[in-house]
């Protein structure tokens, strides 16, 4: 791994007190460079073939949802949808076998979440930005009059933003629509996206979604601003609606199933409302 803060001269480091300042700098040096490094495993792939005639689905897994399924997906999309083309994206957001526990911990312990789970959201808090900007890329890439919707949940969402933006910069037009679950990106910024979009921009949130509160306000300390996840996306564009959901998401609680990873399997609901 590329060290790009230099060569760091650790026999200053020996003794006492300064063994666990070596182990932080250490700590903060792997995860600088794992930020820095390029963004290898993306692909997007046709998960069902529909009417070419029809915007082109793209949908973005979050934060540990790396190689996951999406059959939440096309399950919530099927009725609304069920002629459209679909892609996934997979990007590298950090995966683990098993997040339930740690989702428990960030819930139990709020603020003082442990350091290995902030390392992992902000490594994966990086790359989508990366991986938002590659997505553009592939999307301009296509010479062809197709549409597309984006729907991204959590740290997905992020990445559509940065998609949008890209796309927006080359003044795309075939934007059709974003759906955003529990968005882990700024409330604001989004007037150039707003312009593009030829629809709407649905964002859906919940101000009791904790563990988004906790995760981005630990690893994004410089940044003032919330989440859309827990809030309005804060423009005043007729194509920017907002939803708070928490209601449509209570009744898929259940003990392996916290209130963030809800807006997934809840989303077939949430549609209803944008209708």
């Amino acid at each position: 791994m590329l060290d790009y803060f230099g060569d760091t001269n650790w026999n200053a480091f020996e003794s006492g007190w300064e063994a666990p300042l070596k182990s932080a700098i250490e700590s903060i040096l792997d995860l600088s460079n794992e930020c820095f490094r390029e963004l290898k495993d993306f692909k997007i792939k046709t998960v069902y073939y529909g009417y070419n005639s029809l915007p082109k689905l793209i949908f973005i897994n979050g934060f540990l949802q790396k190689h996951e399924k999406v059959d939440d997906w096309l399950k919530a999309v099927n009725q609304k949808f069920s002629k459209n083309t679909k892609l996934h994206v997979d990007w590298d957001s950090r995966n683990l076998n098993d997040f339930s526990s740690e989702l428990q911990k960030i819930i139990k312990f709020g603020n003082s979440i442990p350091k290995s789970i902030i390392d992992l959201w902000y490594v994966a808090y990086m790359n989508a930005q990366k991986a938002g900007i590659i997505l553009a890329n592939e999307i301009l890439k296509k010479r062809n009059n197709s549409e597309y919707i984006i729907m991204g949940h959590s740290l997905g969402s992020r990445v559509a933003y940065y998609a949008a933006k890209k796309l927006a910069e080359n003044k795309f037009n075939r934007l059709h629509s974003m759906y955003l679950l529990s968005g882990a990106v700024g409330i604001k910024d989004w007037e150039s996206i707003a312009k593009i979009v030829k629809h709407r921009i649905y964002n859906f949130y919940s101000k009791e979604d904790n563990v988004l509160r906790y995760l981005y306000r630990a690893s994004c300390a410089c940044l003032s601003e919330e989440p859309i996840g827990i809030c309005k996306i804060d423009i005043h564009n007729r194509k920017v609606k907002n939803y708070e959901v928490t209601k449509y998401l209570t009744p898929y609680i259940d003990s392996s199933f916290c209130l963030h990873m809800c807006f997934k399997k809840a989303l077939k609901d949430l549609l209803k409302i944008t209708e």
